[in-house]
C-alpha cells in the first residue's frame, strides 16, 4: 500500500507542477533571442518523465495486481483441496508482491524512455509524432517477443 500511495504522491505532485510551469508566462521553449532555453526544456523534459513514469507504473502495477487476482482465486479452489502450510502461502505472496513490483518498474521504465525520445525527436523537428511511435510500437514488440 506505501507503494502505491507514493507512486500516487509523486504523479499528483508533478501535474500539480506541470501544471503550475504551464500556466506561467515566462516557462517557454525559446528565449527572447529565438535560442532554446535549457533550463525550461529540461525542465519539462523531468517533469514529464516523472509523469509517465509514474502513470504508466501505476497502470501497469494495477494491471497485474488485477490478472494475479483472478490467478489467484483458481489456485485457492484448488489448494483447498490441498491444503498446505500457511507460512510457505505468506512467503509466495511477499514474493509475489516483490516480482510485481520489479516488473511494473521495469516495464514503465522502457516504455518512458521510449515516450521521451519520440517526444525529445518530434520536438526538435527530427522525426514527426507518427513515425515515432509506429517505430517505438515495433521496438517494444521486438523486445517482448525475442
Amino acid at each position: 500500500m506505501k507503494y502505491l500511495l507514493s507512486i500516487i504522491l509523486i504523479l499528483g505532485t508533478s501535474v500539480t507542477f506541470g501544471y503550475y510551469l504551464f500556466s506561467n508566462p515566462n516557462f517557454l521553449p525559446l528565449n527572447d533571442l529565438g535560442e532554446y532555453n535549457w533550463i525550461n526544456i529540461f525542465t519539462l523534459l523531468f517533469l514529464v518523465s516523472l509523469i509517465l513514469f509514474s502513470f504508466f507504473n501505476l497502470l501497469i502495477y494495477s494491471i497485474q495486481t488485477l490478472l494475479e487476482r483472478r490467478i489467484n482465486k483458481k489456485r485457492e479452489k484448488e489448494e483447498e483441496q490441498n491444503k498446505q502450510l500457511e507460512e510457505e502461502e505468506l512467503i509466495r505472496k511477499e514474493n509475489e508482491k516483490k516480482e510485481r513490483v520489479v516488473r511494473a518498474v521495469k516495464t514503465s521504465f522502457l516504455l518512458t524512455i521510449g515516450v521521451l525520445t519520440v517526444f525529445s525527436l518530434n520536438f526538435f523537428h527530427i522525426l514527426n509524432w507518427i513515425w515515432g511511435i509506429s517505430i517505438l510500437l515495433v521496438v517494444l514488440i521486438f523486445t517482448f517477443i525475442i
